[in-house]
């Protein structure tokens, strides 16, 4: 089950990044039109319903994976921290700000002119948040590196408790292979 919702949820991604770009473009391409019609409802739509869905799995993922563990010192670790503050928070603050949008299209705003720059503003300031947030291969390669170089340092130092292990460790191949020992217990 979980493999299932992280390969939704990830594979989702890439839908609702999709309807996200088709609305905003629709939303500039129909901005100088007169109408507000019920195809630019649809696009709008799609894109809030598959981007609700995409963040329901994001929650049911965050309670019952690992990704988001909180113990003491969670905040330093780069990845815990981008899974489980800066992830999640700047994904439902895209998701308030694109329902709040629409929201205002459907029930507070009168001319079309106005509904298309709502949507336009409001949708691309969520997928810039939602942009920011993805947890992109090139930011993991990052993460990681320095996520290894905090774990050496604790075998190195010690920290709470764990006496500090460098005398031991001669060289950077041997502090090598045990960082990636200590990250494959985490898994």
């Amino acid at each position: 089950m979980y493999n299932g919702l992280v390969y939704a949820h990830s594979g989702l991604r890439w839908i609702v990044l999709i309807l996200l770009l088709v609305a905003i473009f629709n939303a500039a391409k129909s901005l100088s039109s007169g109408s507000y019609e019920k195809k630019d409802k649809m696009f709008n739509v799609l894109a809030m319903i598959a981007l609700h869905i995409h963040v329901l799995i994001g929650v049911v993922l965050y309670f019952i994976s690992d990704g988001a563990y909180f113990d003491t010192g969670w905040m330093t670790d780069l990845g815990l921290r981008f899974y489980g503050l800066e992830h999640f928070l700047m994904m439902v603050i895209a998701i308030v700000i694109i329902t709040i949008g629409r929201s205002r299209v459907e029930k507070k705003l009168i001319g079309s002119r106005d509904k298309h720059r709502r949507i336009l503003i409001n949708y691309t300031i969520g997928l810039l948040f939602i942009l920011a947030s993805i947890p992109w291969p090139f930011a993991h390669s990052a993460l990681s590196k320095m996520d290894s170089m905090a774990i050496a340092d604790i075998i190195k130092n010690g920290k709470n408790g764990m006496p500090r292990q460098g005398k031991y460790i001669y060289n950077d191949e041997e502090m090598s292979n045990t960082v990636q020992y200590v990250k494959s217990l985490r898994k």
